[in-house]
């Protein structure tokens, strides 16, 4: 079925200074979107380091243009700075069996945390 929108957001926060961080949302097994902090500044990103504690959020709009094809806007802010902005034109992706709408996060080091505490996703 064509048309249908999703709307994809999570946020938590990040706190340690020890290592990297990496957060990741996935649309069954393809990567949407993905932040990564390398002591202080992420990848993506003009800001400075000094981030290693703080918020971060992710927000995707998925629409299904045909049965198999998808379109993707995705933004990343990290501490209510836009960091990551991105425009995934045209994926194709098999809609016909179920699938997995994710997030992951991965500390490079032991005293290093991610805590997620928001997730929707709203079909329309």
């Amino acid at each position: 079925m064509t048309g249908h929108q999703y709307k994809i957001k999570a946020a938590g926060v990040m706190s340690g200074s020890a290592g990297s961080k990496t957060i990741k949302l996935y649309w069954g097994t393809e990567v949407l979107a993905t932040l990564s902090e390398i002591n202080g500044g992420f990848l993506q990103s003009s800001i400075s380091s000094g981030y290693d504690d703080g918020d971060w959020r992710i927000e995707a709009d998925v629409y299904q243009v045909q049965y198999d094809t998808i379109r993707t806007t995705v933004k990343g802010y990290r501490s209510e700075n836009l960091v990551l902005c991105d425009v995934i034109t045209s994926t194709t992706y098999d809609m016909s069996s179920d699938f997995d709408i994710k997030i992951t996060g991965e500390c490079g080091n032991a005293g290093d945390s991610i805590t997620q505490w928001e997730w929707d996703v709203v079909k329309r």
